[in-house]
């Protein structure tokens, strides 16, 4: 199945990433610091065509917006990972669920994943430590080369494409019938 991994981040800040496979190899694409990453985000899922995109933001609210529970600031699978509010970081939530909505039945499905999630559980079961604000890439990086079936097309540069990858990797995990999944399927769930 074509799909792409997505580390969605600040509109304007440089940081968003997108793995995806071409020619048996894995490449990155990164949004410029100062351009929009909305478009750019537009753009290369036009351009790629996938069938199935795996995002690193949330594609849903609590259900206590929709008359389901009473937490408005949770849903169940950010519980379960202890991971952050789509209510913390509201722009990012928001434009995810509308890129979502803008691409619905143009043949693609949408997966919020947690990167870091899938992170922690390699390195994990690799008996290694997961820890982002190490300066080398490069332990992790051969740590996650080994679980990818495809080559990196060129050196993974920041924990942006790291992120991407691994996204890229939940598909591959999802489509296996291999990933976690936690949450509530009627509230919004994450794969990884």
């Amino acid at each position: 199945m074509n799909h792409i991994g997505i580390d969605y981040g600040s509109k304007f800040s440089g940081t968003t990433a997108i793995c995806y496979l071409e020619d048996k190899q894995l490449h990155f694409a990164q949004s410029v610091k100062g351009e929009d990453a909305d478009a750019f985000v537009e753009k290369m899922i036009t351009d790629l065509a996938p069938k199935a995109i795996y995002i690193d933001a949330p594609l849903s609210l609590p259900g206590a917006y929709f008359n389901k529970g009473n937490d408005f600031f949770f849903r169940k699978c950010d519980k379960e990972l202890d991971t952050k509010s789509p209510m913390s970081i509201g722009r990012l939530t928001a434009t995810a669920m509308q890129l979502q909505e803008k691409f619905d039945g143009k043949k693609m499905t949408f997966h919020e994943t947690l990167p870091s999630a899938l992170g922690i559980l390699l390195s994990k079961e690799a008996d290694r430590e997961w820890n982002q604000k190490l300066k080398n890439l490069e332990p992790f990086c051969a740590l996650l080369a080994e679980q990818l079936p495809n080559p990196f097309a060129q050196k993974v540069e920041n924990w942006h494409q790291v992120e991407a990858a691994l996204a890229y990797l939940s598909g591959i995990r999802h489509i296996a019938g291999n990933a976690e999944v936690v949450g509530d399927v009627d509230e919004g769930i994450i794969v990884y």
